[in-house]
């Protein structure tokens, strides 16, 4: 039984090795740019077949890496616990709490966007199935809640909080490094700030009021 027990424990080392090395290499290569040889080297010299123990592919090591990094339950969990007055008042509640999840998960956009770039997103849509129907049925409660347009559909407001909070971390990832402001001219603003005037934009446009 301690045999087996070490048999596994040096199993499980060598996968979390291999994912180690694979992360490293798909985000500084990129997917197609990396080979399971590159992978099997980086891991600690182990042989290419020793991946195949882990992993039927490198199609199967991508996706098990995005499995790891993937902050659905997080998104999951804070939709299903946000209460608020109306529709308005959820998306308040909502977007920066995806916005902060999103910041907190670079790694996995990372791989997103990669997977978006290289593999035309099969990978992420795989995984993305998984979580659809739970995105559906808050933005369905959204629109219930009353105090939005009635020409919005479900469809259009979940795209709508989905390009906001990605564009957020795509412009933060690009705009800073390490957490230095990458552009001298331009405010440094802290992350509440942002995260006010992107969900009042959502909700009120750039616009004026009659008047203003």
């Amino acid at each position: 039984m301690a045999a087996d027990r070490d048999t596994a424990t040096r199993g499980e080392q060598t996968r979390q090795a291999i994912l180690k090395a694979a992360q490293e290499l798909f985000l500084s290569q990129g997917y197609n740019g990396t080979s399971m040889r590159q992978i099997a080297r980086r891991a600690g010299g182990i042989a290419v077949g020793g991946i195949y123990n882990h992993f039927s592919s490198k199609e199967d090591l991508f996706r098990a890496l995005l499995e790891v990094h993937s902050p659905y339950d997080e998104i999951l969990e804070l939709l299903e616990n946000l209460d608020g007055e109306d529709g308005p008042d959820l998306i308040r509640k909502a977007l920066p709490g995806l916005q902060k999840i999103m910041l907190e998960n670079a790694v996995f956009f990372d791989l997103v966007l990669i997977d978006v770039r290289e593999g035309g997103g099969n990978a992420i849509r795989r995984l993305g199935n998984r979580v659809f129907p739970h995105l559906v049925a808050f933005a369905q409660r959204v629109m219930a809640a009353g105090g939005l347009r009635s020409d919005f559909d479900t469809f259009t407001l979940m795209r709508l909080m989905a390009s906001v909070a990605i564009g957020f971390l795509i412009t933060e990832m690009i705009a800073y490094s390490e957490g230095r402001l990458l552009f001298p001219n331009v405010p440094d603003f802290d992350e509440a700030y942002w995260f006010d005037a992107l969900v009042e934009f959502v909700l009120h446009g750039v616009v004026a009021p009659e008047g203003e």
